[in-house]
């Protein structure tokens, strides 16, 4: 996706040029269609362009409006341009010369700030209004856009690439260590609106701001995403499921629109594996060749060459490509990827999130791949685990509490077969331990007891999280264990969707724009999220089925060992052996191992101690500790090259 930049002098006065080209320099990359940039008085932008959709080739930015009053720079990727087109008089062949850019123009002439109720798809902007001598920042309700802003020296800086901020010397970041230690905590994220750098914001989900002379004029939210479960009642029930995959076919048409070739990341899961059945479909009319991109792992990482028995997505991809032939299925190792070259480059001063997982490597490697092709869209299902294939963890507690025990013994059952344990245990760990944690909430929330949240399970020293159980908006409107508890799996549902949306959008734009690439996802589509979340509870989990309308929309379509499938698929089998192999990671230990300053901030003993247990374990070790020591290493590299305690 296209990017963008630009100071804003509101006092008047000439801008800052010379950071202005500094910026320009950040923000240039290779693979991109060029830089245009305009200056005035007051106000200077630059957009960086990427060429995707057929009508971009019309796109020129910074765009000015047709009655001078205007100035717009944003990156845009609408859907439903039809629609937006007819609500604005357009024809069909003056639509088929109008870039996105254009259309966003055009609605904010026409509706202003409510244009954004109008706008669908991954897009931020500014808008320059001349008259107002003011700027507006706005960005999607759920896309994969970001904008961020900083105010010094009574300019305000904005950008769409985060990682431009910290390449600006004359900016003087420094670190918001509250938010780090945020980010090393689990369950917890950024808080809205901030990043990793005091004084360094980004516009929220369905945000607008206003900056004038006085700061920030007005901030204001519309069109934000709604989540109201059982609103919607139809008669019959093949009508929810006609419905559900009419929305999601046009999510997926809407986004297929342009030729070429197609990137998508497929596993052998659900949500991919139905993405690729509907692109198929929709190819046939464009003609445009669709690449997946599945991650296999490296022999030659392997503790046991028996353990790429366990990959299971390889022989259901198989079983995929009999029916679907017309697309070309690639299976990739990436043995030359290293994780610790996933910390380098941008990624190590990145104000959004810095930390390297178990999958960052091969994320990485896919995006390269894709670039070697001359892909510029690739696809992808994150939000499907919310959409099209909620696992409802919380399913069978609900079930007890209702006294809905047909459903719950068929539930309970299910899961002993899929996880090979006995039903007794199933029992246990799906409805008795969790009522005692329920329990154990509720009695801290009605207490209403100020919870510390010690960082000793975290890297940090002497680093403590407060929150109000049971007050504190972020608990009640989030998941975070031992903090708050869910018996409804609806209610769980939105709490965690609506946590993973804050940041997972700005995410994606930023891996694919460093690749000048550009990342979608049909399952975070404003139309389908809404009306998968108003499917009533008694249908989204009838019978006791865990993803019951995925399972009935898709039957027939894909192979039943796809949609019926209860295996736990392993991915990154290989990563113990590639942290072990890795000459970079045991570099930077030896680093830090005997650095005081560092030690003061950080617990080096555990890092040090999970890192000879990964190396000495001869036994598959838990990703979640693999993760959780890549999430520390990645912590303390990123805070040393921001406090200069290391040389880099």
């Amino acid at each position: 996706m296209s990017g963008f930049f630009g100071i804003f002098r509101p006092q008047g006065g000439p801008v800052d040029l010379e950071v202005f080209e500094q910026m320009k320099t950040a923000m240039n990359r290779k693979g991109f269609d060029g830089m245009e940039t305009h200056v005035e008085d007051k106000i200077a932008m630059g957009h960086l362009m990427l060429r995707v959709s057929p009508e971009s080739k019309y796109d020129k930015q910074p765009l000015k409006s047709s009655c001078g009053n205007f100035l717009l720079v944003g990156h845009f990727r609408l859907d439903y341009r039809d629609e937006l087109g007819d609500k604005l008089g357009l024809t069909t062949a003056e639509l088929e010369l109008t870039p996105d850019s254009l259309l966003a123009m055009l609605a904010y002439q026409k509706w202003k700030e409510k244009c954004v109720h109008h706008l669908e798809g991954d897009w931020a902007a500014v808008f320059f209004l001349k008259k107002e001598n003011s700027i507006l920042l706005l960005k999607d309700t759920i896309g994969f856009a970001a904008l961020y802003y900083i105010i010094l020296k009574e300019s305000i800086f904005f950008s769409s690439d985060v990682d431009m901020f910290a390449k600006i010397n004359s900016f003087h970041l420094t670190l918001e260590m509250s938010q780090v230690i945020r980010l090393s905590q689990p369950g917890f994220s950024l808080e809205d609106g901030c990043t990793l750098y005091k004084g360094l914001k980004h516009v929220k989900n369905s945000e607008q701001l206003v900056f004038n002379q006085q700061g920030i004029f007005l901030s204001t939210v519309y069109a934000k995403v709604k989540l109201h479960n059982g609103t919607v009642n139809y008669r019959f029930e093949a009508d929810y499921f006609l419905e559900y995959k009419s929305l999601f076919v046009s999510a997926v048409r809407s986004r297929m629109r342009f030729t070429g070739e197609k990137g998508i990341f497929l596993s052998g899961g659900m949500d991919s594996t139905a993405l690729l059945y509907f692109m198929e479909k929709e190819s046939t009319f464009d003609g445009g060749k669709i690449v997946s991109y599945t991650s296999i792992p490296d022999l030659n990482f392997l503790d046991n060459k028996s353990e790429i028995n366990a990959f299971q997505e390889f022989d259901l991809i198989q079983e995929l490509k009999k029916n679907h032939g017309d697309v070309s299925y690639s299976f990739l190792s990436f043995p030359q990827v290293e994780l610790f070259e996933t910390l380098s480059a941008d990624r190590k001063r990145s104000g959004l999130n810095p930390i390297v997982s178990n999958n960052t490597f091969w994320i990485e490697g896919i995006l390269k791949e894709s670039k070697k092709r001359d892909i510029r869209r690739v696809f992808n299902g994150q939000l499907g685990n919310f959409t099209l294939t909620w696992n409802a963890p919380q399913l069978s507690l609900n079930q007890f509490l209702k006294l809905d025990l047909l459903n719950l013994f068929s539930n309970l059952l299910s899961s002993s077969k899929k996880n090979n344990v006995s039903f007794l245990k199933v029992l246990w760990g799906e409805v008795f331990s969790q009522m005692y944690m329920y329990i154990k909430t509720r009695v801290n929330s009605i207490n209403g007891y100020s919870k510390q949240i010690l960082v000793d399970k975290s890297i940090f020293q002497n680093h403590v999280l407060r929150v109000e159980l049971g007050k504190a908006r972020e608990i009640k409107n989030s998941f975070i264990p031992g903090l708050n508890f869910y018996t409804s799996p609806t209610a769980m549902r939105a709490a965690v969707f609506n946590i993973v949306i804050k940041h997972i959008g700005m995410q994606w734009y930023l891996e694919s724009h460093r690749h000048a690439l550009e990342s979608v996802d049909p399952t975070s589509d404003r139309r389908f999220v809404e009306f998968s979340f108003m499917i009533p509870s008694k249908l989204f989990y009838s019978k006791g089925v865990r993803k019951y309308m995925y399972k009935n929309v898709m039957k027939g379509l894909l192979p039943d060992s796809i949609t019926n499938s209860t295996q736990t698929f392993k991915q990154s089998l290989d990563i113990r052996k590639r942290i072990i192999a890795d000459a970079e990671i045991n570099l930077f230990m030896d680093k830090v191992k005997n650095n005081e300053p560092l030690k003061k901030v950080f617990k080096l003993d555990m890092l040090f101690s999970d890192y000879e247990l990964i190396k000495t374990t001869e036994i598959n070790i838990a990703l979640s500790f693999v993760n959780n020591f890549l999430k520390n290493l990645s912590i303390v590299r990123f805070y040393c090259l921001n406090t200069i305690i290391l040389p880099d």
